[in-house]
C-alpha cells in the first residue's frame, strides 16, 4: 500500500468476505447465533489479522467496494460490491416444469442453515404441496452446473446476506434463486427473500407461483448480465476512484456499527498496531470527539 501510494497510483480494494468479516461483529450486529454458521468463532489472531488488513485498506486505498454484513469492523464508507460474473459461459434454459424440481447443494454444513431449511422443506411436503426435492454435497463443479441447468428452484443460504456466486450460476443456468437478500440489492425484487424464521411462505409461493417465479428469473438474468458484467464493473470503477472520501452522500455505505455501537468479545484485544491504525484512520475521516472518546473506552483505539 505505501509503496503504491508514493508512486502515485489509484488503489481499488475489493472485500469478498472472510478477508474482511468477523463472525463476532457479525453476531453482535444481526443477531445471528453464530454456532449455526460457523462451529469455532474467530479467535484473537485471526480478528487483528482481520482488522490489520481493513485498516491498511482504509488508510491507504482510493476506493473500497464491500458489503455491510462483512463490514461489521469497518469505519470508512464505501461502494456496493457488485461480483463479477460472465453470464456467456453457461447456458440459460427455464424449465418450467408444473410440480418444479426444488434443490439445495450444500457447501460447509452448517453454514447456509441446512436444519432451518430442511425443516421447511418438510413441513411444505406434510401440507402436501407438490415438488420435487433433492440435496446435494461434495459435488464438483460441472455436477453442480448439471444439477442447477435441470433443476426449477434452488434454495441457497438462509444465513449469510445474498445472493452469491452459485445463486448466480443458477440465475445463468435459467434455475429461479430463494435465498436471504440484503436491502439494497439492485435484483432483491425477482429473488425469493428467505429469513431464517421465515423460510416456509415466501418459499410455498414460489413453489406455486410459476408465471411469476419465471417472469421474475428472466429480469434477475437481465440485471445479471449488465450489473455483474465485469467491464461494466470496471468502468464503475474508474469512475468512482476518485469521489471526495469526505463527500459521504456519493457513497453507498457509511458504516455506523463499529464507531458506535461493537464491543470486544471476551478474549479479544485489539493489538497496539491496531489501535494506531484505527486512530490513523479515524482522524483522516472523522472530527467529533464523542465518537474518539467512545472507541478510546471500549479499547478499540
Amino acid at each position: 500500500f505505501k509503496f503504491l501510494n508514493k508512486k502515485n497510483k489509484k488503489i481499488v480494494q475489493l472485500f469478498f468476505g472472510g478477508d474482511a468479516r468477523c463472525w463476532d461483529t457479525f453476531s453482535q450486529e444481526y443477531k445471528i447465533n453464530i454456532t449455526t454458521i460457523e462451529k469455532e468463532p474467530i479467535n484473537n489472531v485471526n480478528f487483528n489479522m482481520i482488522l490489520t488488513r481493513l485498516r491498511k485498506a482504509e488508510l491507504y486505498a482510493s476506493s473500497i467496494y464491500s458489503l455491510p454484513d462483512q463490514a461489521g469492523l469497518a469505519i470508512r464508507p464505501f461502494f456496493r460490491l457488485y461480483m463479477p460474473f460472465e453470464c456467456e459461459k453457461y447456458k440459460f434454459a427455464v424449465q418450467d416444469r408444473a410440480v418444479p424440481i426444488v434443490v439445495h447443494i450444500e457447501s460447509k454444513q452448517p453454514y447456509k442453515g441446512e436444519s432451518f431449511i430442511y425443516e421447511a422443506i418438510n413441513n411444505l411436503k406434510n401440507q402436501g404441496l407438490e415438488f420435487e426435492f433433492q440435496a446435494h454435497k461434495n459435488l464438483s463443479h460441472r455436477e453442480v452446473i448439471e444439477v442447477l441447468e435441470h433443476a426449477d428452484i434452488l434454495v441457497d443460504e438462509v444465513m449469510i446476506f445474498g445472493p452469491g456466486t452459485l445463486a448466480y450460476e443458477s440465475i445463468a443456468c435459467g434455475c429461479a434463486v430463494a435465498t436471504k437478500v440484503q436491502d439494497g440489492h439492485l435484483a432483491k425484487d425477482f429473488f425469493c427473500n428467505l429469513e431464517i424464521e421465515n423460510i416456509e411462505t415466501p418459499l410455498k409461493e414460489f413453489i406455486i407461483n410459476r408465471e411469476s417465479r419465471i417472469q421474475h428469473l428472466s429480469s434477475a438474468y437481465e440485471l445479471l448480465k449488465k450489473i455483474n458484467n465485469p467491464k461494466n464493473i470496471a468502468k464503475n470503477i474508474i469512475q468512482m476512484w476518485d469521489t471526495d472520501i469526505q463527500n459521504i452522500s456519493k457513497y453507498d455505505y457509511q458504516p455506523r456499527y463499529f464507531l458506535e455501537k461493537y464491543n470486544l468479545p471476551a478474549g479479544h484485544v485489539v493489538s497496539k498496531k491496531n489501535k494506531k491504525l484505527t486512530r490513523l484512520v479515524f482522524d483522516k475521516y472523522y472530527t467529533d470527539p464523542v465518537l474518539r472518546e467512545s472507541l478510546i473506552e471500549r479499547n478499540l483505539m
